[in-house]
């Protein structure tokens, strides 16, 4: 179970999808029970289902499955968005990638209204813009989606490599090494270990931090 602010997102695992089904079921009434103690109430129709697998084809019994809130079924998704990420069925990260990379497109149209030679702003100017406006963006859910294939991600890195041809103005054939060295910018592979690394540090300090499981299934010292 995760919760932030009003958003909740319940999940669990395993190789059998009828079981997954009725455990997910069973808690889902305990849950809809509890908030109704409290004078809550779950919005059903904001709510969806999801089911993660990497196989190819789910089976006819798993299609038929249906989980309920309160009577109401809820609709079964292959694609949905939980705090800013988009989490496909596939766990493949393309349709967050997808999104990502489109919404830091349209943000290369701003950087570029304030490029000019005689009044633009300064390089520094527009690398500051750069990380605040587009680079923010790449980086956001960085940890999820690292483990995903670089052909998937590689229009992250062609996005940041317009960026950097604007913030330069160096020639269109600049290598985005090249381009990267000149404006003290780290490879987005690089930042994206980084970040994986510093949110496994912030994991660990935290007790009962929903991933600290997954970094450090040992007991710790």
């Amino acid at each position: 179970l995760s919760l932030y602010a009003d958003d909740c997102s319940i999940w669990t695992s395993g190789k059998d999808a009828g079981k997954i089904f009725d455990k997910m079921q069973t808690y889902l009434k305990e849950v809809d029970q509890v908030l109704t103690d409290w004078g809550f109430k779950i919005s059903a129709a904001k709510s969806v289902s999801i089911l993660f697998t990497q196989t190819r084809t789910i089976s006819e019994a798993a299609e038929r499955r249906k989980l309920d809130i309160g009577g109401i079924t809820l609709p079964k998704e292959t694609v949905v968005r939980f705090l800013g990420i988009v989490f496909d069925q596939g766990l493949n990260w393309r349709a967050h990638i997808k999104e990502t990379a489109k919404k830091a497109e349209k943000r290369l149209n701003v950087l570029r209204a304030v490029t000019g030679l005689k009044w633009g702003l300064r390089r520094n100017s527009l690398l500051m813009l750069y990380r605040a406006t587009i680079r923010s963006i790449i980086d956001y859910g960085s940890e999820a989606f690292n483990q995903t294939t670089a052909t998937i991600k590689k229009p992250l890195d062609t996005i940041q490599r317009r960026a950097l041809l604007i913030v330069t103005e160096a020639l269109k054939c600049t290598s985005l090494a090249s381009l990267q060295v000149d404006c003290c910018e780290m490879p987005l592979d690089l930042r994206r270990e980084q970040q994986t690394a510093l949110y496994a540090i912030r994991t660990r300090q935290l007790q009962g931090h929903p991933s600290r499981e997954i970094y450090f299934p040992w007991p710790s010292d």
